[in-house]
């Protein structure tokens, strides 16, 4: 995205960039079609893909693209104009666009969840790998999913940034259908619009990319589900939550209480997000649950009445969901509030969690009770479990909020 973003800066308002993709015809090539296109899309306003028969590729055909900030290829310019612009690369010529024909109807597809929607509201790219059972179109799903690989300042071990990608990737060995719900995600509309690309040196920067994938949905009326990376980006996440909802509440479960003020001097932490939640939401509404690490003064501080902190499982959430009423809520999730005997993947493990289905029972009761307008899950560290169980895990806890929420 940032070499098309370049591009789209240095091309001209009259310009146009040809893209030289590869051959249609193998896998590969056409996975990373797919993939280039997307950050073409996402950089400019117009673009397409055509194929060309090109006698002196191997293969006899060539995928080549066209992105404008003005012209729509071959429908605004013809032939005889773009041969005057005089555009020639080893492959490329304006020839082509004289015997430049439609794409096969399965490229056509494949280029399809990856197009702009030009009319109605703003809308997201599908995603090319998706969370099993998240294949609905943007514009039909209800909840949409989007990851946020982010993970700077994790304060123990770090790697929570490849996560998301792969919970959509070891999704498939879960079925769509919940037993434990009695319910399927073939059956609800979810969308996928995949994972940020998220600027690694600012917090603050990444910060304001996830706001504005929540904005984003949140204007289309829609639940934002935001799969982490570490537990900072519910901040950038909840700043735009409470623009569309001030008197929202947030719940979150969690082994850490995340209350510090600063970590290391600086006040943009994984372990102050909670933190930095009550600097907009004030006293009041913030309720912590499985909480068992911490320091002594964010256990006093929450004490002094600053937020709802219950210690080392869920005791009081029916009463504090009954309390809450059908308020806003932003429902955040720690996975590491699962004890390390289930959820050892994590960069900051403790001791004396919950189980999985304490966890779920948990769950149930805050989705069946409370009017959730958003929601995250984070903290999986895949690299520290080899077993892939950890990373199970987090994809089921996945499935069940979907189909809960």
């Amino acid at each position: 995205r940032e070499f098309y973003g370049g591009c789209y800066k240095a091309l001209k308002a009259d310009g146009i960039m040809v893209n030289q993709h590869q051959s249609p015809f193998y896998e590969e090539d056409r996975i990373e079609t797919q993939k280039a296109h997307k950050r073409i899309v996402d950089s400019f306003p117009i673009s397409r893909v055509y194929q060309a028969h090109i006698p002196s590729y191997p293969s006899g055909y060539w995928l080549f693209g066209f992105a404008s900030k003005k012209y729509r290829p071959v429908l605004d310019l013809n032939a005889d104009a773009w041969n005057k612009l005089g555009i020639k690369t080893d492959y490329y010529t304006t020839n082509l666009h004289k015997g430049s024909f439609a794409l096969p109807a399965y490229v056509e597809r494949m280029l399809a969840d990856v197009e702009k929607i030009k009319e109605g509201p703003t809308m997201l790219n599908k995603n090319i790998e998706t969370f099993i059972g998240c294949d609905a179109e943007y514009s039909e799903a209800r909840i949409v999913l989007f990851g946020a690989p982010f993970d700077s300042t994790t304060s123990f071990r770090p790697g929570t940034r490849f996560a998301p990608h792969t919970i959509r990737s070891e999704s498939f060995g879960l079925e769509t259908y919940s037993p434990l719900l009695d319910r399927d995600l073939e059956d609800i509309s979810v969308f996928d619009s995949g994972d940020l690309e998220l600027c690694i040196g600012s917090s603050e920067k990444a910060l304001a990319q996830i706001l504005e994938r929540t904005a984003i949905i949140l204007n289309d009326k829609k639940i934002p589900l935001m799969i982490g990376g570490e537990h900072l980006v519910t901040l950038g996440a909840f700043r735009e939550v409470l623009k569309v909802y001030p008197d929202v509440h947030i719940i979150h479960f969690d082994a850490h209480t995340d209350l510090r003020d600063e970590y290391l001097g600086v006040s943009l932490s994984h372990a102050c997000v909670i933190r930095r939640c009550h600097d907009l939401t004030g006293d009041g509404r913030i309720h912590q649950f499985g909480i068992r690490s911490g320091e002594r003064t964010e256990f006093r501080w929450a004490a002094e009445g600053h937020t709802n902190l219950h210690r080392f499982n869920f005791d009081g959430l029916a009463e504090t969901v009954k309390q809450i009423g059908r308020k806003p809520v932003y429902f955040t999730i720690d996975l590491d509030v699962l004890d390390p005997s289930v959820f050892p993947g994590t960069g900051t493990p403790e001791a004396g969690g919950v189980t999985f289905m304490q966890l779920f029972d948990a769950m149930r009761v805050v989705c069946g009770n409370c009017n959730i307008v958003a929601a995250d899950v984070n903290e999986l560290c895949p690299t520290y479990d080899q077993s892939g169980v950890s990373t199970a895990v987090a994809c089921k806890v996945v499935r069940e909020l979907l189909l809960s929420i």
